[in-house]
């Protein structure tokens, strides 16, 4: 984990974050399986600060909504408000509604 997010190069550029998302934007496949990972987190009441980060980053547009209430949820320790949340979004990526 630590070397893709490394190798990803977000972590050089802090103020150029507009334009690091149009560079680092995650693969579908990407969001999927860091929600997968999260949505066991959220199950367990666990946090994984460096995963949601880089959800948050590499996120594309259309998924935004979903992931700002992920972070938001996670941010206030609604668990299971966090779980609502990445099950309905999975759910999306799995059946390809995007």
């Amino acid at each position: 984990v630590i070397s893709q997010l490394l190798s990803s190069n977000t972590c050089d550029k802090p103020s150029s974050k507009s334009e690091g998302n149009s560079l680092d934007t995650l693969s579908i496949d990407e969001v999927k399986s860091l929600c997968e990972i999260l949505y066991k987190d959220a199950q367990n009441a666990e946090l994984n600060d460096e995963l949601l980060a880089k959800l948050q980053r590499g996120a594309p547009s259309s998924f935004q909504n979903e992931v700002n209430d992920i972070a938001e949820a996670f941010d206030e320790f609604d668990f299971d408000k966090a779980h609502e949340i990445l099950e309905s979004l999975l759910e999306k990526l799995t059946n390809n509604e995007y």
